[in-house]
């Protein structure tokens, strides 16, 4: 893989090896508490699943209609049915998610965390994605193009206590470009790979609400 941008520096063990980094490696957020900001990784339509999920990878569009579950699972999976509709809900949210935060990206951030964005994240989860949007909005940077995102797995171990199911995405923003207040786009050259957890709210809807990253070699298995 090519050189990484400056505004896609890696994150690893939650430290981020350049401020500019949160604007782009999505939620690093570590054991100890400390929460680094999400990135503008371009969310994308959620590809039809019957069965056990399998990995899939589509690239960012338009908004999609909530799905509507047949089976609406409230507590960690104990079936393979269930695990597949919790995955498939899930995946769904996240890739809402992902189209959120590059539309927003693509506009110069925001000073607060948009109302949209809160159907989808929660807990530290949202407080990361709102101090992206904001460093962003302060920065007077700005993002254009569009990431591939591929879900690879899905991990019902090691969880945080509130979460249902965790997935694992890697994000290939190699599509798209950066542009620091007043300068020329350059290209943003980096895969990262998340772990994200998702849990229930008290309003029924599951939300994302907690992520580790790092950046990736690449986003093959």
């Amino acid at each position: 893989m090519s050189s990484t941008h400056p505004l896609a520096r890696r994150c690893i063990a939650g430290v981020t090896s350049a401020v500019a980094a949160v604007a782009l490696l999505a939620a690093c957020q570590p054991s100890g508490g400390e929460t680094t900001p999400p990135p503008s990784i371009s969310p994308i339509l959620p590809t039809t699943q019957t069965g056990s999920p399998s990995v899939s990878s589509s690239s960012s569009a338009s908004a999609t209609v909530s799905p509507s579950p047949s089976l609406v699972v409230t507590a960690r999976p104990t079936t393979a049915e269930e695990t597949a509709a919790l995955a498939a809900e899930a995946e769904w949210v996240y890739r809402e998610m992902r189209r959120l935060m590059d539309e927003y990206e693509s506009q110069g951030g925001a000073e607060t965390l948009p109302e949209p964005l809160k159907e989808f994240v929660g807990g530290v989860y949202a407080s990361s994605a709102e101090k992206s949007l904001q460093f962003t909005f302060t920065q007077g940077n700005s993002f254009q193009g569009s990431t591939i995102v591929h879900r690879q797995a899905i991990i019902g171990e090691d969880l945080q206590p509130s979460s249902l199911i965790g997935i694992q995405f890697c994000n290939d923003m190699t599509g798209r470009s950066a542009s620091a207040k007043g300068g020329s786009p350059q290209q943003v050259n980096a895969l990262v790979r998340n772990r994200a957890e998702f849990s229930r709210a008290s309003d029924g809807k599951l939300r994302i609400t907690y992520n580790e990253s790092k950046e990736a070699s690449s986003c093959d298995g």
